[in-house]
């Protein structure tokens, strides 16, 4: 197994790991507007109480 055959396995490597992290993230964010959304509305409902 020479260099270059490992240097390309360790790059694949750290793509996938890259767009795993990348596809999390981007969950994490989808669920927080999610979350976050509806509570300007209800601030806006206690407010005008």
């Amino acid at each position: 197994m020479n260099i270059r055959d490992l240097s390309t396995r360790n790059l694949l490597c750290l793509l996938k790991s890259l767009s795993f992290l990348l596809f999390v993230s981007f969950c994490c964010a989808a669920t927080v507007v999610l979350l976050v959304q509806p509570i300007p509305d209800l601030i806006y409902k206690v407010f005008q109480i």
